[in-house]
């Protein structure tokens, strides 16, 4: 699949959109914890909401190969077809919520070392509830490609 040759570069480039704002923010002379913060949560929603996005995208795409497969009478590429596009949804979403969870640790530990546990709090739990967008996402994504399959075809 085309997807699979440019996602390791779309990850890193989500890895370098979502550590530059708080690399910079905290690095800045006189930081402000608060800006941190909300540097810190403005990329991790960025970063859920890219990857949801992307996932629907993926199985939008999969549940219509999908369709002209079995259309063919093609059952066997299509359970291919549905394994692929989870494996990548799977994939992305996997990547997406360590790269949130890397910067949201580094983000809170910065904010605990200058003096703002309340904020670093705030953040790990805004963090947490995108992280949890994903895995739903991740989740019904690949059961509505499932879903495209016949009964008798799923593994």
């Amino acid at each position: 699949m085309k997807t699979l040759t440019w996602l390791p570069c779309a990850l890193a480039v989500v890895a370098l959109a979502v550590l530059t704002p708080v690399a910079n923010a905290a690095d800045a002379d006189g930081a402000n914890p608060a800006k941190v913060a909300a540097a810190c949560i403005a990329k991790a929603r960025l970063t859920a909401d890219h990857c949801i996005a992307h996932n629907h995208v993926t199985a939008d795409r999969t549940v219509a190969t999908i369709n002209v497969l079995l259309g063919q009478g093609k059952v066997k590429a299509a359970r291919a077809a549905a394994k692929a596009g989870i494996e990548v949804i799977v994939r992305r979403s996997g990547a997406h919520l360590q790269e949130i969870g890397t910067s949201c640790r580094r983000c809170a530990a910065w904010l605990e070392t200058h003096g703002a546990p309340q904020l670093a709090r705030r953040v790990m739990a805004t963090c947490e509830a995108q992280q949890e967008r994903i895995r739903d996402s991740r989740n019904r994504t690949a059961r509505r490609i499932r879903a495209a399959l016949p009964s008798n075809s799923v593994d």
